[in-house]
Formats: structure tokens, C-alpha cells, sequence
């Protein structure tokens, strides 16, 4: 779920420019979604110990008045002193448990030039419980802009990405991997799905789906790994806002429309 600036209100634009969210409403979506785990995208850091106030007051919600167990976590850009838009990841721990810590993956991202992940991908492993199906999720936010040099950036992305991920296996031990998140593609002209797919993922992005409220973009997408047995039968859809008319669910949330992938529980196969 790309949550628009979510903590700085000022930095969303058209109608929604200076309106909050508030945590009720998030609550309520996150509930609607019916989700296990949750990656996070455009999150800035406003309260103590790397920390989004709004979230927290999110998942304090969801665990009372829901009687779940959802805490979560925000992840370091590549300038670690930069608080915005940061990706991240939530979970409910009733339905699945963390496996280790979180890993900051190893890509080269020394590149003053181009920028490359400004946004700098971590993977976080999760367990359906002991002896279950189990998912190492890489949430993403990937370049955003339509121009050549955005494009070809994100194809650079694609490719550093790609090039570490024996690693994050090995870290892991583990090849269900799931590369989750506000990708930025802008259509068929551009390599970036092609080259994650060529590296052994399938794209779970239904045809003819737009995921923003703005044009018809597909940026948020769900890529598995093809020879996971685990995630083989992984669907994704585009969460219907239900009651919520286009004005009002652009100010109360987002320009992004919440992704749900659904994965199948099943013994461990690893």
C-alpha cells in the first residue's frame, strides 16, 4: 500500500494537499484488505525510534479494537538521514511470525550520479507457522517519473536488484522470495518487468489493470519467484474501494489503490 506522504500532508497534491489520513480510516482499509502482512511505500519518519506517528496510532487500532497483534517497521533510504518516503513493512502477529531480523540488501548503490534505490530495498522473512509456507517479501519503491532517464534508471534498478538476490537467498536460506511494491513502471516500452521476470519471476499483475488514480499506470505489482512451489498459485488484485467514491478515497488515503496477492498456507517445501 503506497500511503500518499503519509506524514507530511503538505507534499500531497490536488485535493488531497494538506489533508491528513487518519488512523481510524487506515485501520479500517488495512481491515478491509484482510491482510497477514502489509509492505509500505512513501512513509516519512515523524516520531521517535525510526517511527511514523500515524502508524503507530494505525496499529494501535487494529490491535484493539480488531483484537489483532500487528506491529511493524520502517527501513533506512540510502541516505540513512533521510526521513521521507521510506519504505517499510507491517505484519499481524497472529496469523504470521517474523523469521530473523530484517536484512538491508547488499547492492552497490555508491552512485552519485544516477541515484540509483533511493529508496533502498530490505527483505523480511515471514512463516506461516512451524513447518508451514514461509516468504521472504522485498517491498520496493522504485524510481518514479516518465521521462527516459526515470525509465532507464528503473531498468538500472531492475538490474542491481537482480544481481544480489543469490545473495538474499543464501541469507535467508530460502527461495520464495516475493518483490512487492510502487514499482513506477510506465508501460510497455519500458524493460524493467521483463528483466525481473527474466531473472526467474512471474509478474502477477492482471492484464489491462491500473493500480493509481492517476492516467492508467500499473506501478504496483507482485513478482514471485516462478520455481517456488509455495507461490505458485499467488493471485493478485487490485483492492476494490468499495463505498468509497474516487474524491473521497483520493483525500482519505491515496493516489495508490491498495494491491492484495494472496498466497497459499501449505507444508514448507524447502
Amino acid at each position: 500500500f503506497n500511503i500518499e506522504h503519509l506524514g507530511n500532508a503538505s507534499a500531497r497534491y490536488g485535493e488531497a494537499k494538506n489533508v491528513a489520513q487518519e488512523p481510524d480510516d487506515l485501520a479500517d482499509k488495512i481491515l478491509q484488505t484482510e491482510s497477514d502482512i502489509l509492505a509500505l511505500q512513501e512513509i516519512y519518519i515523524t516520531a521517535p525510534n525510526h517511527k511514523n506517528a500515524t502508524l503507530n496510532d494505525v496499529m494501535d487500532r487494529l490491535n484493539r479494537r480488531a483484537g489483532q497483534d500487528w506491529t511493524y517497521m520502517l527501513f533506512r533510504n540510502r541516505d540513512t538521514f533521510d526521513d521521507s518516503q521510506v519504505t517499510g513493512i507491517a505484519w499481524n502477529r497472529d496469523r504470521v511470525s517474523r523469521s530473523g531480523a530484517a536484512h538491508r540488501i547488499p547492492i552497490d548503490d555508491d552512485t552519485p550520479i544516477d541515484f540509483e534505490w533511493d529508496r533502498h530495498p530490505h527483505a523480511v522473512k515471514f512463516s506461516a507457522g512451524e513447518g508451514r509456507t514461509d516468504i521472504v517479501v522485498i517491498p520496493l519503491h522504485m524510481k518514479a517519473g516518465s521521462g527516459a532517464d526515470e525509465r532507464e534508471q528503473r531498468e538500472s534498478e531492475a538490474d542491481m536488484l537482480i544481481e544480489a538476490l543469490d545473495e538474499v537467498r543464501d541469507h535467508f536460506d530460502d527461495a520464495d522470495l516475493m518483490i512487492i511494491g510502487d514499482t513506477n513502471i510506465r508501460g510497455s516500452r519500458e524493460t524493467t518487468a521483463d528483466k525481473i521476470e527474466a531473472a526467474g519471476f512471474k509478474d502477477l499483475l492482471p492484464a489491462n489493470q491500473t493500480t493509481v488514480m492517476f492516467g492508467f499506470r500499473a506501478f504496483d505489482r507482485a513478482f514471485v519467484a516462478s520455481d517456488s512451489v509455495e507461490l505458485r498459485s499467488s493471485s493478485q488484485k487490485t483492492f476494490d474501494v468499495g463505498e468509497d467514491d474516487r474524491e473521497d478515497y483520493r483525500k482519505r488515503f491515496s493516489d495508490h489503490y491498495p494491491i492484495v496477492v494472496t498466497v497459499q498456507v501449505m507444508e514448507d517445501d524447502d
